[in-house]
């Protein structure tokens, strides 16, 4: 069962799994074994900004690999910020976590063939990356927008 144990005299706060509070006092030795939840002591990353943002992608019919970089906006922080994402495709977010498939090819319900998308940032902008393939002809993708909320942290790379 987990614990919330506070100790006014240092601040410090943890929450942590039974059954003892060797996690509380040792937090760095319970990383690994999944006791430690939560530590005051530990850094942990912040997200210090959130922007939306609609990716507009075009069609796509040419036969071949389209690979194609996008600037979604500045961040602001002074290197490359580590970021987190979220797309909807179709009608559904799904955690820009990799490479996010976000449309099949048209013509083919069956098509192993789709769009993705990656999300990222350089040293001053957050950016989106496609990857496409249209290997033949029928295997097209239509223009689509991608609604994308992107979370800026404090950690820099």
């Amino acid at each position: 069962m987990p614990v919330l144990r506070a100790l006014a005299s240092t601040g410090v706060v943890a929450i942590y799994d039974g059954p003892d509070d060797a996690p509380f006092t040792a937090p760095l030795s319970h990383l690994a074994n999944g006791r430690l939840k939560f530590h005051s002591s530990l850094g942990y990353p912040k997200v210090i900004a959130e922007h939306k943002v609609t990716l507009s992608l075009p069609a796509r019919k040419s036969i071949g690999t389209h690979r194609v970089s996008y600037s979604l906006r500045q961040h602001g922080r002074p290197g490359i910020p580590w970021v987190l994402a979220s797309l909807r495709v179709g009608g559904q977010d799904v955690a820009a976590v990799g490479s996010v498939p976000v449309q099949k090819a048209a013509n083919n319900a069956s098509s192993p063939w789709a769009r993705w998308i990656s999300i990222g940032a350089n040293g001053s902008h957050i950016t989106a990356f496609e990857y496409t393939a249209v290997p033949r002809i029928g295997y097209t993708f239509g223009a689509i927008s991608i609604p994308i909320t992107v979370w800026v942290t404090d950690e820099l790379f």
